[in-house]
């Protein structure tokens, strides 16, 4: 296959080039190969060492270029090159409002950070481990992975009981900070069993094991919430500033307690809302390319006015003897 091969794209690309017969690789996705220097070129000692060939690939478009053209019933379609990548198009379609605020793209996993103009390549960033991935505009999605909602979904999975509003009020009646995780511990990945992991964990750092079902899904949202804590604080002193507000989009936002415990735990108020904002910002992306909006400031202004967004304001903090025992968490192999 190397030997034949001529042009690499990636899977967004391809339907590009079905669709109108143009080859080219677009930023925000180009990105996440890890091929592409921070000046948006990609790197041709990475791909000698990979074994690839450089001349595979195009120089990379900007998210909202308008590629070419298909025809379908006789009329000829736009073909747009939008934020391809799923979290790019997720932070288009986050109603910012101030350059202070972050995002939390919410689901299985969650990704958080900041929207920048510049990238953030510091020693201190590639120990915490944080990524700078393309965004609209040629911007940068100073973001990390973490683990998200598959926690609670194994924990259920294994119950036989759904994430419903029963199951999130029996949680959030269960006791507070009687169990802690770190949730991107190694373990929790793919387990053959959740609970069993959890439980292994937490008799291995010296606290109670969870025994039903409600205390295990007060584990798992809790400790979610501590690492968001971490990341917000690690964010903080990367940028040399404090944030202002959280905004959680995608399906985790209707987690109405998390969005709190969230809260709380970071002591900033959190906005929820858009769910399906990986949707809404691949469509902004094409319709500023268009022209049908004028930018993504205003994008940003028609998201915010037309999608349901909840409002949660800090409660309770994080008392200083459990954000002490998570931290010493994170330090033990």
């Amino acid at each position: 296959w190397v030997a034949r091969t001529r042009h690499l794209l990636m899977i967004p690309d391809y339907f590009h080039f079905r669709l109108c017969g143009v080859i080219a690789n677009e930023y925000t996705d180009a990105t996440t190969t890890q091929l592409l220097n921070l000046d948006g070129t990609w790197d041709k000692d990475l791909f000698a060492a990979a074994g690839l060939k450089q001349i595979w690939m195009q120089p990379p478009v900007a998210a909202g270029t308008v590629l070419g053209e298909a025809r379908f019933g006789g009329k000829a379609v736009n073909v747009v090159a939008g934020t391809t990548h799923d979290t790019a198009s997720a932070v288009v379609g986050t109603p910012f409002e101030a350059e202070t605020e972050a995002f939390l793209s919410s689901g299985t996993w969650s990704l958080m950070g900041v929207e920048s103009v510049v990238p953030y390549a510091s020693a201190q960033a590639l120990q915490w481990n944080f990524a700078n991935e393309g965004g609209f505009g040629r911007r940068y999605r100073v973001l990390k992975n973490i683990m998200g909602l598959w926690l609670l979904q194994r924990i259920t999975q294994e119950f036989q009981v759904p994430i419903d509003d029963a199951l999130m009020s029996a949680v959030a009646e269960a006791a507070p900070w009687r169990s802690i995780v770190n949730p991107d511990d190694a373990r929790f990945l793919n387990p053959d069993s959740m609970t069993q992991a959890i439980k292994e964990y937490c008799v291995e750092t010296g606290q109670p094991a969870p025994e039903t079902l409600a205390q295990f899904g007060r584990c798992a949202l809790e400790s979610l919430a501590l690492s968001y804590r971490l990341v917000k604080e690690q964010l903080e002193s990367l940028r040399g500033q404090s944030l202002t507000r959280i905004r959680i989009v995608g399906g985790g936002s209707k987690n109405r307690l998390l969005n709190q415990l969230c809260a709380n735990a970071c002591q900033l108020p959190v906005s929820a809302g858009p769910v399906e904002a990986s949707a809404l910002g691949n469509i902004c992306s094409q319709m500023i390319a268009l022209g049908e909006i004028p930018s993504l400031d205003a994008a940003r202004a028609v998201i915010r006015q037309s999608f349901e967004i909840n409002e949660y304001r800090p409660l309770e903090p994080v008392p200083d003897s459990v954000w002490k025992k998570f931290s010493n968490l994170l330090h033990q192999k």
